[in-house]
């Protein structure tokens, strides 16, 4: 009995190392996908546990689709300046005296100054158009 104990503690003690081996590769490569994406939208963390859960490669895959923290910035300026350009050309229209509601919908949301809007457009109708 002790001989079949001692055969069972030897193959279990085989089957520990195996799984160091295989465990210890696997935890640096989620460590690895997790630092890569700490620069990207989705942080360190949620790469990280993916790679825990199915795979390091899997995690990579999913870093693939994400995008990097610059890029988001580019996009976040983009927008601010595409908006701009949208409030300018608003003012622009009614200024000459074509109706755009996006200058409404603008001084609704409290994009423009209000006061210093309504002002320039008051000073702007009594000057006569140049088309």
């Amino acid at each position: 009995m002790i001989l079949v104990q001692d055969q069972f503690n030897s193959l279990l003690g085989i089957g520990i190392a195996y799984m160091f081996l295989l465990l210890i590769p696997w935890l640096i490569g989620a460590l690895f996908v997790g630092l890569v994406g700490k620069d990207r939208e989705s942080g360190f963390l949620l790469p990280f546990i993916i790679s825990i859960f199915f795979s390091p490669i899997i995690g990579f895959i999913f870093l693939a689709g994400s995008r990097t923290k610059a890029e988001i910035i580019q996009i976040d300026r983009l927008i601010e300046l595409s908006n701009k350009q949208n409030d300018l050309l608003s003012l622009l229209a009614l200024k000459n005296g074509v109706p755009d509601s996006r200058i409404i919908s603008a001084l609704n949301k409290d994009i423009l100054d209000k006061e210093a809007a309504r002002e320039w457009i008051e000073s702007q109708k009594n000057k006569p158009n140049k088309l």
